[in-house]
């Protein structure tokens, strides 16, 4: 098959490029730059120009391809904060390729994240993201717009990530952790510590995205997660061994000015379960767990 991958020259979206070629796929790699271009070449990958505010170039990628796995999320974390205008980017995407995989029987697999899922208990697949949260009402509205269209016959499905996607060349929450932390001289966690991050491995992520363009449900939630919870404050001790700078605990307050944009994501707290996706799509997480790949070379 001949796939289309938003978001080609990312983290994720590398090793899925890698992972569909493995399995004898070809692939059609968006690219918005110069330098994403070359990354997408170096994979062995086609280059399709274009980004997530072009939709007529997401529509002609789609339209030469046997599916979609779109993982390009607009964001600048550095920059200014603007999440209802990046998820109001990513239904217009969605929207564009269902114009074109309408009628037809080729996956779209679109991405979310399971923060935004209920507390206080094990999430699984069958839960919705919680309305109440401001966050996770905006986020969720893609997967909404995805289940719409898998009711209206297109083989549309979800893939919601865990906040940490660990592993080599990781730019994601833990490597902007780490950063925080030789910034400011401390590896840091709200309160007690206690709130809990899923976490999985980048090359069970790939492995998961292929499986569900190849075999995956319309309309099915799936869960890239290996370890159901990883407590906080067990990260800042990690990444404080590992940077050799001291943990500490800190007020909401404290922790909303010490990590700044990504305070949303480091306050998180979920307990997710994939136990579904894995029975349903024979996945099976095999790589390093979290703590293990933080105390590794992976994070030099």
């Amino acid at each position: 098959m001949h796939y289309f991958v938003t978001g080609a020259s990312g983290l994720i979206g590398r090793s899925l490029v890698k992972e569909l070629i493995s399995l004898g796929h070809t692939v059609l790699g968006l690219a918005r730059s110069d330098k994403s271009a070359e990354i997408i070449k170096s994979l062995g990958a086609q280059v399709h120009r274009g980004d997530l505010h072009n939709l007529e170039s997401l529509k002609s990628g789609a339209t030469q391809c046997d599916g979609v796995a779109h993982l390009a999320f607009e964001h600048d974390f550095d920059g200014k904060f603007d999440f209802e205008g990046w998820c109001r980017t990513d239904r217009a995407a969605i929207t564009a390729f269902a114009e074109v995989l309408k009628g037809t029987s080729k996956p779209l697999v679109i991405t979310n994240g399971v923060l935004f899922l209920p507390k206080g208990r094990l999430a699984t697949e069958e839960d919705a993201y919680n309305p109440e949260e401001p966050f996770a009402k905006l986020r969720g509205a893609s997967e909404d717009l995805t289940q719409s269209l898998a009711k209206q016959g297109m083989k549309a499905m979800v893939v919601r990530l865990a906040p940490s996607n660990h592993g080599h060349e990781d730019q994601g929450l833990i490597t902007m952790l780490i950063n925080k932390a030789r910034e400011t001289g401390l590896s840091c966690y709200f309160n007690e510590g206690t709130n809990t991050w899923p976490a999985v491995h980048i090359l069970d992520t790939a492995k998961l995205y292929a499986l569900a363009l190849e075999k995956g449900r319309a309309g099915a939630t799936y869960h890239a997660v290996a370890e159901q919870g990883v407590t906080l404050k067990d990260i800042a001790a990690a990444i404080g061994k590992k940077t050799g700078l001291p943990t500490k605990s800190l007020t909401m307050e404290q922790g909303q000015k010490h990590f700044g944009n990504i305070a949303f994501a480091a306050v998180g707290d979920s307990l997710v379960s994939s136990d579904a996706t894995q029975a349903e799509l024979g996945w099976k997480p095999e790589q390093i767990t979290l703590l293990a790949d933080i105390a590794s070379d992976a994070y030099a």
